[in-house]
């Protein structure tokens, strides 16, 4: 794995009717897709939220942003960010476009030696109905590898 940052949104496929994005995403088991953000999409990101800094800060406002630029600003339903890198993964659970949840696990903290199938990117899957099974953890047993496929 290398020191690259991954970022994706993870969301049930059939909200993909909602989207222009059908032809960029990733399936997944249990009815999920991945869509990588890709540097457009960033670059996208990053000039809407240097426009707005007051509100930068706000993960309602940022996952707001994150949904326009990736083209699924009129998706409802649960949608996660996920973010990954060496020692470090964060998510952030949206329902109907309104944060719901948020986490951030870095190697070193007093949790760095948290379990893997607690840290914020499996939990977050969790929390949207993935359902571990016989799997070692909720990414696995929808196929998710880290790094994302691209």
């Amino acid at each position: 794995m290398d020191d690259e940052v991954q970022s994706a949104l993870v969301l049930h496929e059939q909200s993909l009717g909602a989207t222009g994005v059908a032809e960029r995403f990733v399936p997944l088991g249990q009815g999920k897709v991945l869509l990588p953000l890709t540097e457009e999409i960033w670059d996208c990101i990053g000039a809407e939220l240097a426009d707005n800094p007051d509100d930068a800060g706000e993960l309602d406002y940022f996952m707001s942003v994150v949904l326009r630029c990736a083209g699924c600003e009129e998706l409802r339903g649960n949608v996660v960010f996920i973010e990954a890198q060496p020692g470090r993964e964060s998510s952030i659970v949206t329902t109907d476009a309104v944060v719901s949840t948020s986490s951030v696990w870095e190697e070193g903290q007093a949790d760095g030696l948290m379990e893997a199938v607690d840290r914020p990117i499996n939990a977050a899957l969790r929390a949207v109905g993935v359902e571990r099974g016989r799997w070692p953890d909720e990414c696995a047993a929808i196929g998710l590898a880290i790094p994302f496929s691209r």
